[in-house]
């Protein structure tokens, strides 16, 4: 699985301004938010006093059966997707003078939700503009959660922001070690 470098993490975050596009990219690089889920954002589901996120909803382009298709707003993936998630300080700035009213939308700034592929589409411009190799929109999930793994967060937690069905499948995805982890664990049997 592929997560952005340390430094490819840095210019992305550098490059990044103070468009609500911006803010999407950011939401899912330090909290792990599918793209529907930050598509699905609503002002309303960010409380700053107590600096918390909760998912809601996901926006998702559906299939009608007949060739067509339409956009939804509607249920999380699971269950356990939807959650409270904290706002990490390093995203705290991000929110600063962005008032909007409660039912719109962070991504659009109105009542109409954006489609996925319009973020996705907005994220490869970005990453072509940085210099970053082109990856997935799913490698900012990808990123933060192999981050979180390396700097020793408890799987239990971490399973539960990233809206994971069970510690299990945190387990599973994220929890493959470097060389580097092993001789750090490693040192510490004197």
């Amino acid at each position: 699985m592929y997560t952005l470098s340390f430094s490819d993490k840095q210019k992305l975050t550098e490059h990044l301004g103070s468009r609500n596009m911006d803010l999407g990219i950011l939401l899912s690089l330090y909290t792990g938010m599918r793209i529907g889920e930050v598509c699905g954002l609503k002002w309303g589901d960010i409380d700053l006093n107590e600096n918390v996120i909760t998912v809601r909803r996901t926006v998702q382009r559906i299939c009608d059966g007949s060739g067509s298709t339409y956009l939804i707003a509607g249920e999380p993936k699971t269950n356990t997707s939807h959650r409270t998630i904290p706002i990490p300080n390093a995203l705290k700035a991000a929110f600063e003078d962005k008032s909007a009213d409660s039912k719109n939308t962070v991504i659009s700034n109105s009542e109409k939700f954006i489609e996925p592929h319009a973020l996705r589409k907005y994220f490869y411009s970005v990453l072509m503009r940085c210099g970053i190799p082109h990856c997935t929109y799913h490698t900012l999930r990808h990123s933060f959660a192999s981050e979180c793994v390396r700097l020793g967060f408890d799987i239990k937690a971490l399973s539960e922001i990233l809206g994971h069905a069970n510690a299990s499948m945190t387990l599973d995805r994220y929890a493959h070690t470097t060389l580097e982890t092993k001789r750090m664990y490693m040192e510490r049997i004197a």
